[in-house]
C-alpha cells in the first residue's frame, strides 16, 4: 500500500465516525428540545408520585420538566405559586434550576 491510499482510508475512517458522532448529537439534541405541554395538574401528580427528576424554571409563569424516564414536558405556573412549588420540589430531592429569564 502506498502512503496515500492510507490516507485516504484514514481519512474515510474519520469522516464515518465523525458522522456517527454528528448525528448521534443532534438526535440527543433533537429529542431533548422537544417538550410536551402538559396541565399543571398533571406536572403536579408527577411531582407527588416522585416521578419528575429535573425542573428548570425558563420564564415567569412556565418551566420545563424531565421525568426520571427522561421524557420531557413544559408546563405553565399558576401565579403566585413559585415559592410553595420550589420548596416542594426540594423537599422531593428534584433538580431545581432556572434560566436568566425566569429571574425577571
Amino acid at each position: 500500500m502506498t502512503a496515500t491510499t492510507i490516507r485516504r482510508i484514514v481519512f474515510a475512517v474519520g469522516l464515518v465516525i465523525l458522522g456517527g458522532v454528528v448525528g448521534r448529537f443532534s438526535a440527543n439534541y433533537e429529542i431533548q428540545s422537544r417538550h410536551t405541554t402538559e396541565d399543571f395538574s398533571r406536572f403536579i401528580a408527577r411531582v407527588d408520585n416522585g416521578d419528575v427528576g429535573e425542573v428548570t424554571f425558563v420564564a415567569a409563569g412556565e418551566l420545563n420538566y424531565v421525568t426520571r424516564s427522561r421524557q420531557t414536558f413544559e408546563t405553565n405556573v399558576p401565579p403566585g405559586t413559585a415559592e410553595w412549588l420550589t420548596k416542594s420540589l426540594l423537599d422531593r430531592a428534584v433538580k431545581v434550576k432556572a434560566t436568566a429569564a425566569a429571574a425577571r
